[in-house]
């Protein structure tokens, strides 16, 4: 299983870390590896990087299969943040096919 820490992404590059972010699943979605997102309880996650990420997976390819493959370790409001995100661009997806 891959590891990304979010954390070490954002510290490393935080004006482009959700590029990274976005080719790191990117990977996780073309080579079909199981992997965990590793979220720190002091890690705030602006909507623009969800969007410039996230977002930006769920135009290119099938979110539900990201959702298959990723695993999140974090607090309880970061992974409901992330749940919630992730039925918003379920339901875009679906509108959208």
């Amino acid at each position: 299983m891959r590891t990304i820490d979010l954390k070490y992404i954002i510290e490393n590059d935080a004006q482009s870390g959700h590029n990274k972010l976005f080719k790191e699943l990117e990977h996780t979605l073309v080579s079909n590896e199981q992997t965990m997102l590793i979220l720190h309880h002091d890690l705030a996650i602006s909507p623009s990087f969800l969007n410039a990420s996230f977002g930006k997976l769920a135009n290119d390819y099938d979110i539900n299969k990201l959702k298959g493959l990723l695993k999140i370790k974090g607090n309880q409001a970061q992974f409901n943040r992330l749940k919630e995100y992730f039925t918003v661009l379920e339901s875009i997806q679906s509108v959208l096919v």
